[in-house]
């Protein structure tokens, strides 16, 4: 719940001088591990809205607590998970700042989107430089287009029109 601009300065201390992780993906990577609050207070919201019928149902079945999370909840849940990931996914490749902070001192390990940032176009041709910018954008075109079918899927399932 705190904002990250306020977080910079001391985890950028615990990081680098603590732990002894300038220079390598340990601080873009593990810092994700602990989720967001908006990541969960959304799945909290969905799961929250799913009838507690569906889950007395399936232990009137004999289903456990994990074959109902398995067959009832998450079944139930795709599109929340899927958007989830999506915010998740988009946030992460669009992250720069954090990178350009941990990484810019190794220009072997620096990401995608601080590269297509940083990089000078001396040396490079227009047509190169255009060539390398699309594939760049394909990425999250094709993560979009391949997630829409869970979208549509909501609908199927609950039978009800956004």
């Amino acid at each position: 719940m705190i904002p990250d601009s306020i977080l910079l300065l001391p985890s950028f201390v615990i990081y680098t001088r603590v732990l002894h992780w300038g220079g390598s993906y340990l601080p873009l990577i593990i810092p994700q591990f602990f989720g967001s609050a908006v990541y969960i207070f959304l799945l909290r919201k969905n799961f929250k809205s799913i009838p507690r019928d569906l889950d007395e149902a399936a232990m009137l079945d004999g289903a456990g607590p994990l074959r109902t999370l398995v067959s009832v909840v998450i079944p139930q849940s795709i599109p929340a998970i899927a958007t989830v990931a999506l915010l998740y996914f988009f946030n992460t490749w669009n992250e720069l700042r954090m990178s350009s902070l941990y990484l810019g001192i190794r220009p072997d390990l620096q990401t995608m989107a601080f590269t297509s940032q940083a990089t000078p176009a001396i040396g490079f041709t227009p047509e190169l430089l255009q060539t390398s910018a699309v594939i760049l954008l394909i990425v999250p075109v094709v993560v979009i287009f391949l997630a829409q079918r869970y979208f549509m899927q909501d609908m199927i399932i609950t039978g009800l029109e956004k």
